[in-house]
This record gives structure tokens, sequence and C-alpha cells, in this order.
């Protein structure tokens, strides 16, 4: 059996999907870098994107006519043209979380009238798996010909690849942009140089492994640059302040920091910057003062999320935290708005100044950014002695290692079905699901012989969107029924046993071709061989504030006890039986099985935390 299996060094569980997809194509960038083979004259570009390439740019590409793009919408715009050298006073945007409709157009249209250069914009674009919706909304707002690069947000992840997906429509965009170059998976592990300014654009959290290696193997290449920005979509709890959980883990934060990166981030739909940071991990202030000397070691992060979608309220009391500089939420009436920050100001290299500004002209934050730049400072040099004395985690993902080991059953119309796509959780007149997960944990990740503990173990899965018509050939999310509570049950032997013969044997490839919501068999008044394998050890897990969001991962509680009854007797597997209530009988959510597109991407994972003897 193939299984889905990933170690992470991290002391932080993180709350995404870190197993890389087929259609990540990081893995060749990253070996490039590995084996400092930059120089090869080896010949691979990303889809005949004009402006990747396939060894690490130079700090400053030469500046061509961009490539003009067909029925160019024109838009007038106070973006200055620029010649090979003239780089003072470059304009960059930072802002995510958008959505469609007025308030997006609205912030688009302010950093257009700003007149920026370039918008860095830091994923989750519509949030009803629409790119055309999307960049039909960019156009019609801003015009074709306006400059911006993103990553990858968690609402993104079901269409950015294939033909017309984010990563696609993104890719063209690129051709527009003067004095860029591109090395790497757009938006998951990719790093640009533009116009002397270098950007680590990352998935971190949302697509792809390996993301702090390839920001560290890649920007070790510019320790003269002055300006460097780390930007992905998600967070860690203690860097935003709303209820978003550790989501990254501290490594890429940690990365950034020691090359003297700025950290841009969003995902909570509010602003927040930090002071002057000497350590993330450990919250270590360097300076509380308003000009921000950044140099390898020392650098702040911001959440930009107020692109339009939402204005959230401070949760858990996390703004007061002593390290925030400035946080605006629904609490201090907050306005959709962007950072807007202004490099090499006034033609010197070293620097910046940045405001946060919403759609009505208010200045919410504004600070000066001094550059020191040089090379990366030592990995954990401040704490080694300590981190010396910690017992050493390992977080090992587990994933859905084949479409197999989902077998589904509705006592209510007595059916058994294989490799669903969409996992309903429902306990109403009309449906009542449940679903057996098997998972496979090898031998090399988890052997109690050699005194391996799981000291603590987390389901996770993707809520998946229900659609409905939005007008003019775009989907809308229409999920809006809560799950009350959701059960996580250990399963026996036996119903591993029954999950093995209950399905055809099939691969993969056939199940991705199929354009049927369920995929595998469907037997009328089959047994309810799943309330038999199920043992009385189980975790209710039930939803706090918002509740579980479409196209959000899921975070279950400690499940520890759940895994460890399940693996009693069963060798290397052990089976999880999940069921749900809706608090609405008409309509349930559900969360991803195999998806038709992501394929195992996006399928139930469960993360252990395992303490090995040093």
């Amino acid at each position: 059996m193939k299984t889905t299996l990933l170690i992470l060094s991290s002391l932080h569980l993180a709350a995404a999907f870190g197993r890389t997809c087929a259609k990540d194509e990081s893995a060749k960038f990253l070996t490039l870098l590995r084996t400092q083979t930059n120089a090869s004259t080896e010949s691979f570009t990303i889809d005949a994107c004009t402006k990747c390439v396939s060894h690490l740019p130079p700090l400053y590409p030469t500046v061509n006519p961009s490539v003009p793009l067909k029925k160019k919408k024109k838009h007038s715009s106070r973006r200055r043209h620029r010649g090979q050298s003239d780089n003072a006073d470059l304009k960059v945007a930072i802002v995510g979380d958008f959505g469609l409709g007025k308030n997006p157009k609205a912030v688009l249209q302010m950093i257009e009238k700003w007149g920026a250069d370039l918008t860095i914009m830091t994923g989750d674009f519509d949030y009803v798996d629409h790119p055309a919706a999307f960049m039909d909304m960019v156009d019609n707002a801003v015009g074709e010909d306006f400059p911006l690069v993103a990553v990858v947000g968690n609402h993104d992840i079901l269409k950015w690849y294939g033909k017309g997906g984010y990563r696609d429509r993104l890719l063209k965009r690129l051709d527009v942009i003067d004095g860029i170059s591109c090395f790497g998976e757009y938006g998951v592990n990719m790093l640009c140089t533009w116009r002397g300014m270098v950007l680590s654009l990352s998935g971190v959290g949302s697509i792809g492994e390996n993301h702090a290696e390839f920001v560290d193997l890649s920007v070790s290449n510019y320790n003269q640059a002055p300006w460097k920005i780390c930007a992905w979509h998600k967070n860690q709890a203690l860097y935003q302040t709303g209820d978003k959980s550790d989501e990254t883990g501290y490594d890429i934060y940690e990365t950034c920091r020691r090359h003297g990166a700025i950290v841009a981030t969003s995902h909570e739909h509010s602003y927040e910057r930090t002071h002057l940071m000497s350590n993330f991990e450990d919250t270590e202030i360097a300076s509380k003062d308003n000009t921000l000397h950044i140099q390898p070691g020392k650098s702040f992060a911001v959440v930009s999320g107020l692109g339009g979608e939402s204005i959230r309220k401070w949760h858990g009391g996390l703004d007061k935290n002593p390290w925030w500089a400035a946080t605006s939420a629904a609490n201090n009436k907050a306005e959709y708005g962007a950072l807007l920050c202004t490099f090499n100001k006034g033609g010197d290299p070293s620097l910046a100044k940045c405001k946060f500004k919403d759609i009505n002209g208010k200045t919410k934050d504004k600070f000066k950014i001094i550059s020191n730049p040089g090379p990366a400072v030592e990995k954990f040099s401040a704490s080694a002695s300590f981190a010396n004395q910690k017992p050493k985690l390992d977080f090992v993902e587990v994933g859905i290692a084949h479409p197999n080991d989902i077998v589904s059953y509705d006592s209510i119309s007595k059916t058994r079905a294989c490799a669903l796509s969409d996992l309903k959780l429902s306990n109403t007149t009309q449906a009542s699901w449940m679903h057996a997960l098997r998972f496979h944990v090898p031998l090399s990740a988890f052997n109690p012989a050699k005194g391996d503990v799981i000291r603590r173990a987390r389901f996770q899965v993707m809520g998946a969107h229900s659609q409905g018509w939005l007008g003019n050939g775009y989907v809308l999310d229409s999920f809006k029924s809560d799950v009350s509570g959701i059960r996580i049950s250990a399963g026996n032997s036996h119903l591993s046993a029954m999950m093995k013969r209950s399905c055809p044997s099939f691969h993969v490839d056939n199940v991705l071709e199929s354009q049927r919501d369920e995929y595998a068999i469907a037997q009328e008044k089959s047994f309810d061989f799943l309330t038999q394998g199920m043992q009385l050890e189980s975790v209710e897990w039930t939803h706090e504030s918002e509740g579980w969001e479409a196209g959000e991962v899921w975070v279950s509680p400690d499940i520890t006890s759940v895994v460890q009854k399940s693996l009693e007797g069963m060798n290397r597997d052990f089976v999880l039986v999940v069921d749900g209530s809706s608090s609405d009988a008409s309509e349930a959510r559900a969360v991803y099985g195999i998806h038709q597109d992501m394929g195992m991407c996006v399928s139930p994972v469960v993360v252990l935390e395992i303490e090995r003897v040093s």
C-alpha cells in the first residue's frame, strides 16, 4: 500500500494539508537549490510563462516591454512609466481576503489611485472557487494591466491548478509587470526579483511542503538586497488577533526574520502590525520605536486581511499582546483597505515609508523602515542550549492513501458507498451518514518498541462547498447551516477488514476521471457494518465562535485516546468512524473526501505529535 506521510520537525501543530499534490512542481526547483546547480542550463519553465526562469534571477532583471494582453481594458493610472534604473519611490500594496462585490473593488481602486507599481495579494480571492469571476472583477475595477503577484490561500486551493485556474491566470499577469523575473512554483514556493526587491511567495499552510527551506536557500543568494518580503496567507495564532490557530509553524517566520525579510500575511480579516521582533517564536521584541530598523535577525510581521470579504472582531484578548504596534478590527471601527509602502523613498535605497489606508481615506497606521541588509544570522543561535534540553518532537501527518480507505454508510437509505467526494455530516430524517476512514502508520514513523509516544493527535479535514448560482454563470457558496457536532470514534480490526472487502480495487486516477459525485458503488439494503465496527472510545467535537467554514481546514480537539484505542491489535492500521449532526434538517455540511480536481490532496488527515527518545 502506498502511504501518504509527512514528518515535520516543529513544536507547533499546523492546520494545513502539507502533502505535496501531484500538480505541485516545487520539487524540481528545490532540487536545483539543494544541489546548488543554479547555473545549470537545464531548460524548463512553468506553462510557457515568459517571465519565469529555470535559475535564480538577477536582482535587477532587464526591463523589457511588457507583453500586451488581448482586449486590454484601459484604465487611467497614476503609475509612472519607469526605465531600467528608475527605482526610486517604488509603491507596493499588500492585501488579501478579497471576496466579490463593491468592497474589494473599492480597495483595488484605492490602490490604483495611489499609483501602486505592484500589489502583493496574500491569498483568498473570491471564496466561491471561481477564478474567472475574480479576475473579471479585477479587470473591471483596475484594468488588465494592473500589476500584481499573489500567493495561494486556503479558499483558493480547489481551483488553484488546471486550465483557467487561479495559478494559470496569475501566471499570465506576470507579463504586464516590467522588470520582474521569477523562479519556482507560482504562489507555493516561488522567488521573484523586481527592481532590486526580493519577493518570496509561499503556500505554507495551504499547499506544498519544505517552504522554509525554499525561502532559506533562495533568499540567501541576495544578502545585499535591502528589501526582502516574505508573503504567505496563513498565520500562527499569536500573530493575528482573531480565532485562528497555529497554521504554518514558526520555521517560516523565523527563516524570514533571520534574513531580515518583512513578513506579510492575511487570513484573519483585520489589520495588525508587530513591533520590530528579534524572535517570533519566543515573542521577543527588539524595539518599540515606530521607525523599524530591519536587518538579518530583526524584522516585523503584518496581517493585511481587509481586502473586502468581511471585518472580524478581536478574539481572546489577543489584541492586547505587547508585540502589537497597531491593530484594527471591527471592535475599533476598522474599514476595508490595504498596507501601502513606498520603498527607496526619495531615492534612498535604505528607507521606506508605510501606512495602512482604508477606502474612506483614513490612515490607521503609519511607520518608517530603515534597512541594513547582510547575510542571514545563524539559525537558533540565541536559544541553542535551551533547544537541546527539549524533547525531540516530530509531527507525523498520515493521510488517506487510497480511495478504498473511505467507506460511507447511510442508515436511512441503507446505502454503502466508497470514495465519496463529499462526506456529509448529517443526522436527519433524509440521511444519516457515517464514514469509516482508514490510515496506515509505518513502523519508521511510529515505533513504540523504541520508546515512541503519541503526545497529541488531531484530525484535520477541509470543509466542502455547496454551490448555487450567483448569476452571469458565476457560482456562490450556499452553505448556511451549521454542524452542531461531530463525533470521532475508534474503529476495530473487524471494521478495517470489512472495509478492504467492501469496495472494488480501483486506482485513484480512475476516480478523478469520473464526473459523478459518488464514484464507486451504492449497494441498496447493505448492512450497517460501521456501527458494529465502532468502539466505545470517542471524542465529541463541537463548534465555537463562527463554526466550521467551507473551504477552511477544520482541526479537531485532541483524539489521542481514540487513535491509541484503534491501534490496539491492528498492526499499523487504525480506523476512525466519523459522523455528525446538522442544526438544519434540510441541509448538511460536508467535508471533502476524494476531490474531483485535487484528488487526495484535500482528503482527511491525522497529525500525530510523537515524542521520541533522544
